[in-house]
């Protein structure tokens, strides 16, 4: 038999450690309500999912041709990669959309 070899002892530090969350903020851990959700400018090719939110959020939307095993997304790329510009009020078009498929 070999021996097993001791592992040094690891720490990890957090930025919540380092400066507090006081600076950072806590995160937010329930997701928003959603309302309002229609679809709009409906073409053989595109739609545009339009929603509201009870607090500010990202605009995503996920969907998948019925029967796929997999999923896309679309978004509003202004809005997603700056939490500053969050919205409550959000407009996502979808494009490339297979005419006549389904989607979920």
């Amino acid at each position: 038999m070999f021996p097993t070899p001791s592992l040094p002892e690891i720490f990890f530090d957090t930025l919540e450690t380092q400066i507090g969350t006081s600076q950072i903020g806590v995160p937010d851990s329930v997701a928003p309500e959603i309302g309002g959700v229609s679809i709009n400018n409906v073409t053989g090719e595109s739609a545009t999912i339009t929603w509201n939110t009870n607090e500010n959020a990202n605009s995503l939307v996920a969907y998948e041709p019925e029967g796929a095993t997999f999923s896309m997304m679309a978004g509003d790329s202004v809005v997603n990669f700056d939490k500053e510009k969050f919205t409550t009020s959000h407009s996502v078009q979808i494009l490339e959309l297979i005419p006549s498929a389904k989607y979920n």
